[in-house]
């Protein structure tokens, strides 16, 4: 059993960001019950590079994701190389889109390591066999609008953490950052589809993809089908 705490390793991401904030063209704000907010895109514009990070921290620091090109014949296109030696665990108990989080109005896909830590997906994570105990989590939300305190206080609460140990990153899908970190998910839909088929995946020894970065659309349900 991997003895690896991927909200630990996702940290030592996230204070990347932090402290490469205006490079990186992301905005950081704090709620009032403490939770740090990362906007990767919905008051700023993001950069590549930013993207390259958040999919790095959705891996939970178990993987690199490099900023390349590809060709599909003469076409030359952006593109993100992804790798890890740890597939099971970087993409299916962190990286995995796989928490739906509702609070009234507030709707989000959540993913990255602070799944782990929740376990709302009960089933998938007794058959991965893992559990994170990380006094402190991450969680990257695939949304248009911050999360309120009220919020935050859900997901910490599921998290059983404090809300001041909560650092939530805010991607849009139509941003540059979204576009990237969505792209940087090349491995994990390949381990996605061979669970869903029964597939054993403790016997996948290492993942490696690479995938085109697509543009970036005018609207969210538009980047959603070009993604």
């Amino acid at each position: 059993m991997l003895n690896h705490s991927v909200n630990k390793g996702a940290l030592e991401i996230v204070k990347i960001i932090l402290d490469e904030k205006d490079s990186l063209d992301c905005k950081v704000s704090e709620n009032k019950n403490g939770t740090t907010v990362i906007d990767a895109g919905i008051e700023c514009t993001g950069t590549a590079e930013l993207g390259r990070l958040i999919g790095e921290t959705c891996l939970g620091g178990l993987g690199s994701v490099k900023l390349n090109t590809m060709y599909i014949g003469d076409l030359e296109l952006p593109a993100v190389i992804v790798a890890t030696d740890y597939p099971k665990i970087a993409t299916l108990a962190s990286q995995y889109a796989g928490w739906t989080i509702k609070v009234g109005k507030y709707f989000a896909m959540g993913s990255g390591p602070a799944r782990a830590l929740a376990q709302v997906e009960k089933k998938l994570y007794e058959e991965l066999e893992y559990k994170d105990r990380a006094k402190k989590g991450v969680i990257v939300l695939e949304s248009r609008e911050k999360p309120s305190e009220e919020v935050t206080e859900y997901i910490a609460e599921k998290c059983r953490i404090s809300s001041s140990n909560l650092n939530c990153i805010v991607v849009p899908t139509a941003s540059i950052a979204g576009s990237v970190q969505i792209s940087s998910r090349i491995v994990e839909v390949g381990m996605h589809k061979l669970h869903a088929i029964g597939f054993d995946p403790e016997k996948v020894r290492r993942g490696h993809g690479v995938a085109p970065i697509a543009p970036v659309a005018k609207k969210d349900n538009k980047a959603m089908g070009m993604t």
